[in-house]
């Protein structure tokens, strides 16, 4: 698991600016917990109060927006530019002094155009556009650029905000199950979303085209579609106009959550990214693919991996045959491939790394609604499938660098280990109780259409084979009398690793990875080695050994109000804010901050964690970070009781309460209100105050539990230092202390050290365990082997090799040995008789002197045209002993 360095850092904590960031400004009308059930109740969906854009948070308090930078707040409290703890309260006199400037420093807030209790808060990839989600409608909103919101001055800003489906996304009908961004959208301008009753709507948002608010590119029934037989039939959805007609299908097909199969990375597989995975509420799960828009963008590996791959199935059912519904899909799936080919994409610059990405259109054939696969088979067959579905997760599988061209490697500019991982898809579902339930999909999803009506390859979609999962595991995060049924757990990505997650439940924040089998599990699926397969396979798959650990406790005291639901927590990497958890909790944030240079690969082998082992072999135990304590939010909430005199008593009224106390029956009536809100406050408030001092409780017995710790370190430390003293005498104390010190300095640089070649050595494992070798690389290898052989070929008694071609290049090197010292005698001969030449005086008037210089021109051309003649036979003989061959003489 991540190494724990800090729980909600002082940044977050009260009374700095970031506390305020989340706490609500608005004045509690009572301090009963219990007044805040019904905000609650009519509600039972994924809560995502929190949203992130880099290091920048958008936050839902009340009815309204927040958003602040992280970084900021970390460096502003860093440098001591906060306030105070009183100015941070305000005194009661000034309620919209200091307390009001330093909320106005620490965050701004959107402004919206609608009074909905906001629910999610859902970005686009590239942080352009958010949406915002209630129970029943959407709302898209134009997010302003970093430096806009950073600027100093207005501390409201107005967004420009469009509702989503002003027709379609309205209280009268269904209320929204998911929201997603389309991970192959163009300039991730696509939106997915899914409603309860199962209709699927695509969305091609266009900011200047409000049109594209109102109505989708493509809307369809999943209820029709499940029982659709030819691409002609019918499959929009029901006009909110009409009247609902109800069925058993209502029943089993409520949505519980949606999410795409891959995030379009070019790591996985082609299909991944344009497959929609559907959960039901029933725990039935559903997939869709390919679901595209108009156009989309494809990563470098996408299309040739689906081209090798199903080119290659076309040639082997061509050849072999099959039956009428393996030929249907895969003539689909190479009609459509083969209209993607012919096309010559649109090329755009990325808005976030400035690579070049391709856009395509999608094919008009066979169509753009997919068959509905599903519903999945469980295997094994006697797993109870009785449990409610809150969220879905898929981890995309790998792609398959063998499906490549060479050329494409070789241009490719990709990380080796985003190459590692499992062949094959996880599905992840998580249950109402808290569950994770883990399945494989080894056949995998593919591109598939309903045929048409007129289709030679028409046939029954009933008689179509259930795709199947296989169980995995299934986890309990919490004992099942903990939990309630209203909860709704709910993913979050792992920035680190797409093999491990954040499961969000009411009570707690799980971590889950997968790495430790999956990596093992998909080199026994793609091993050529079929021996005892299935007894590795069984081995592996019994004991998983899936990490699972709680990282942050949400409901382990009375601090929070254990009737509002936690929000789904936003983990973030980068520089300014670190490898940071963030959640609330009853409007207070709870933040993880976790080591990122941490390896989970040298903490999996430890045998005791949060130890050291001594020179002797012994455990020693170390600092465990724990959970810093939140004092109720009771304690300074204030009470509407100094609101009461304006808001509850008749002005006529208020001026007799000045006075002396009359009896009557409207005074009477006056005490009994003032009893009901002090008996309201002094339950909560003592109810506070006991906790307070339990945790006082459990204070003193941790620090006791520290000095016992303590007691075992310092013995130690003592005992070395009397060893070191020892070395040098006993009046040497210092000497042992610079000798100790130098011993840390030295295991801290041998740790270093190890550290440096354990990343050495992974790098080199990613290496080796990267894709095959191409055929030219062999080649070459081959050649490289062949001439080192040669090269090592021992000599025979007489000086000679055995070897025809390198005893040829030898006998050539001593040649041109000897003939160096020749060639160098010959110049300086003819040096030395151009210079006697040149000394005589020439006549130029005689014939004879100029027959000789005609005579010595033509002699020079002809010797020039002998040495290229001599050089290109040499060159023939040096290219015929590369090839082994003989030369030309």
């Amino acid at each position: 698991m991540p190494k724990i360095l800090e729980y909600t850092p002082d940044w977050l904590s009260r009374p700095s600016p970031g506390f305020k960031l989340f706490s609500s400004s608005k004045q509690k009308q009572s301090l009963n917990p219990l007044d805040s059930k019904r905000k609650n109740d009519d509600y039972d969906g994924p809560n995502r109060m929190i949203a992130r854009r880099g290091t920048e948070v958008f936050v839902v308090v009340d009815d309204s927006i927040r958003w602040a930078d992280l970084g900021t707040l970390k460096d502003s409290w860093g440098r001591g530019t906060h306030k105070t703890g009183s100015d941070v309260e305000g005194s009661e006199n000034e309620e919209s002094g200091s307390e009001g400037e330093v909320e106005a420093s620490s965050y701004k807030v959107l402004q919206i155009p609608f009074r909905e209790q906001i629910r999610q808060l859902v970005p686009s990839n590239n942080g352009d556009l958010m949406a915002f989600v209630t129970s029943h409608t959407i709302y898209i909103a134009v997010l302003p650029e970093s430096s806009r919101l950073s600027e100093s001055g207005d501390q409201k800003i107005r967004l420009k905000v469009m509702q989503l489906g002003s027709h379609l996304h309205i209280h009268s009908q269904p209320p929204v199950a998911s929201v997603l961004w389309h991970p192959l959208g163009v300039r991730d301008n696509c939106l997915v979303t899914i409603t309860a009753q199962a209709v699927v709507r695509v969305w091609e948002l266009n900011v200047t085209n409000r049109w594209s608010f109102h109505v989708p590119t493509l809307d369809f029934d999943l209820k029709k579609l499940a029982y659709g037989k030819c691409a002609d039939d019918d499959f929009a959805a029901e006009s909110p106009l009409k009247n609902k007609i109800y069925t058993v299908d209502d029943v089993h097909m409520e949505v519980a959550s949606a999410c795409f199969g891959g995030i379009g990375s070019e790591a996985e597989s082609g299909w991944c990214s344009m497959t929609l995975w559907i959960a039901m509420e029933e725990g039935d799960i559903y997939a869709l693919c390919p679901l595209l828009p108009t156009r989309w963008k494809s990563p470098w590996t996408q299309v040739p991996t689906l081209t090798t791959s199903v080119a290659a199935k076309w040639a082997y059912t061509d050849l072999t045959g099959g039956t009428k519904e393996v030929l249907h899909r895969v003539n689909q799936q190479y009609n459509w491939l083969k209209s993607i080919d012919e096309q010559e994409p649109m090329r755009l610059v990325s808005d976030t790394d400035f690579s070049e990405i391709a856009i395509y259109k999608r094919p008009a054939h066979p169509g753009p609604i997919p068959r509905l696969q599903g519903p999945f088979r469980i295997l094994p067959e006697e797993v109870d499938e009785g449990f409610e579905v809150s969220s879905i997760h898929v981890i995309a599988a790998k792609v398959d660098s063998e499906e490549l061209v060479d050329s494409d490697l070789d241009e490719a500019d990709v990380d080796e280990r985003d190459w590692r991982g499992l062949s094959a898809s996880i599905i992840c579902l998580a249950t109402k109780q808290g569950d994770i339930w883990t399945f494989i999909d080894l056949d995998g999803v593919e591109a598939d259409w309903l045929p048409k009506a007129q289709s030679r390859y028409a046939y029954d979609s009933d008689l179509l084979g259930q795709p199947e999962l296989v169980l995995l595991e299934q986890h309990e995060t919490f004992p099942s009398d903990q939990v309630a049924f209203t909860e709704w757990p709910i993913f979050t990505l792992d920035p680190r690793s797409r093999y491990s997650f954040f499961l969000t439940h009411t009570k707690a924040v799980v971590w889950f990875s997968f790495e430790p089998w999956c990596y093992r599990l998909d080199r026994e699926l793609r091993s050529s080695n079929l021996a005892k397969a299935d007894f590795r396979l069984d081995a592996i798959t019994s004991e998983l050994g899936t990490k699972c650990q709680r990282i942050l406790n949400l409901k382990d005291s009375e601090s929070v109000n254990p009737d509002v639901p936690s929000t789904a927590c936003v983990v973030s990497l980068d520089n300014a804010t670190g490898y940071l958890l963030l959640t609330t909790s009853g409007e207070q944030p709870q933040a993880v901050l976790f080591d990122e240079q941490h390896n989970d690969l040298l903490a999996e082998n430890d045998e005791k964690p949060n130890t050291f082992v001594d020179s002797q072999g012994r455990y020693l135990a170390t600092i465990i970070p724990r959970q810093a304590y939140q004092p109720p939010s009771s304690l300074w909430a204030e009470t509407s009781l100094k609101t009461f005199m304006t808001k509850r008593v008749p002005a006529e009224y208020r001026e007799h309460l000045t006075k002396e106390v009359r009896l009557s029956p409207a005074t009477l009536e006056v005490i009994d209100a003032v009893h009901d809100i002090l008996s309201a406050d002094s339950r909560v408030l003592d109810s506070a105050a006991a906790s307070v001092h339990l945790r006082c409780d459990r204070m003193k017995k941790e620090f006791a539990d520290q000095r016992l710790l303590v007691n075992q370190v310092v013995p130690r430390i003592i005992e070395m230092d009397v060893e070191q003293a020892d070395d040098y005498g006993n009046n040497d104390k210092p000497q042992a202390k610079v000798r100790f010190e130098e011993r840390i300095a030295a295991a801290k640089k041998r740790s270093q050290e190890i550290a440096a070649r354990h990343d050495a050595m992974k790098s080199k494992l990613d290496r080796l365990s990267g894709q095959s070798l191409s055929l030219k690389e062999k080649k070459w290898i081959a050649e490289v082997k062949r001439v080192d052989e040669a090269l090592r070929e021992p000599e025979n008694g007489d000086g000679s090799r055995d070897h025809d071609a390198l005893s040829r290049y030898f006998e050539i090197q001593t040649l041109v040995e000897g003939l160096i010292p020749q060639a160098k005698q010959a110049l300086e001969t003819s040096q030395s008789k151009d210079e006697s030449e040149a000394s005589e005086p020439e006549d130029e008037s005689n014939p004879q002197t100029i027959s000789l210089r005609s005579i010595s021109s033509l002699l020079d051309k002809e010797t020039t045209l002998v040495n290229a003649a001599q050089e290109r036979l040499e060159q023939l003989s040096l290219g015929a002993l590369s090839r082994g061959q003989t030369p030309v003489h």
